[in-house]
């Protein structure tokens, strides 16, 4: 059975533009088959993140959380994982533990919304970490990736409505989806190639899950 891993960031998005199940259908999975990190019902009741994102997308996030799965437990096979992700820049503790349970749960899909440790992982040269790198060939989906597949399901006018009222503060959605445009939907479609081409220009197509 396919399971979703979700980092915090992208829940947090996806939740505030009111997509979490519209994704989850996109990849045919149901609640019970989506992680998150153990941490997430503590880290949501921050003040600061909730001023940072907002009451309703923090609210959003708190009634969605009781129906998913927290990845509590780590395994010798993650930690070996985990030793060797140490040596990566710009990998978490949460973002590492995140890839090893990727790589070693049955037909996981990570979706994460920090492509910084992507660049970095695909950007070295130590053996170890290409192998992991191999190891999450086409199970990573970045926030962009969502988007695109948004788009293609519930069209441009829904999508940038759900923008607006969400309100996020998120510098992707903000060039993706700005006020007073002539060509809104056009620059939004270039615009999300452009962001897409680039990440895959480093991480190679083949890194990312398909729609």
């Amino acid at each position: 059975m396919r399971t979703l891993l979700f980092d915090t960031d992208v829940l947090l998005l996806i939740s505030g533009l009111d997509c979490f199940d519209t994704t989850l259908d996109l990849l045919e999975v149901e609640r019970p088959q989506v992680y998150t990190l153990a941490a997430v019902p503590h880290i949501v009741k921050s003040p600061k993140l909730q001023r940072h994102y907002g009451e309703q997308t923090i609210a959003r996030v708190q009634q969605i959380l009781p129906d998913l799965q927290t990845l509590a437990s780590v395994s010798a096979a993650d930690q070996r994982i985990l030793r060797v992700l140490a040596l990566v820049e710009e990998i978490d503790p949460g973002e590492a533990l995140l890839i090893a349970k990727t790589i070693n749960m049955p037909d996981a899909i990570l979706l994460s919304g920090d492509k910084r440790w992507m660049r970095s992982l695909c950007k070295s040269r130590v053996k170890a970490v290409v192998l992991i790198k191999k190891q999450l060939h086409g199970t990573v989906v970045s926030f962009e990736h969502v988007l695109q597949a948004l788009l293609a399901r519930v069209g441009f006018a829904e999508l940038a409505t759900a923008v607006a009222k969400s309100k996020l503060p998120h510098l992707t959605l903000r060039v993706l989806f700005p006020q007073d445009v002539k060509e809104p939907e056009n620059d939004c479609r270039e615009g999300l190639l452009a962001y897409l081409g680039k990440l895959e220009a480093t991480a190679g197509r083949e890194f990312f899950y398909r729609f």
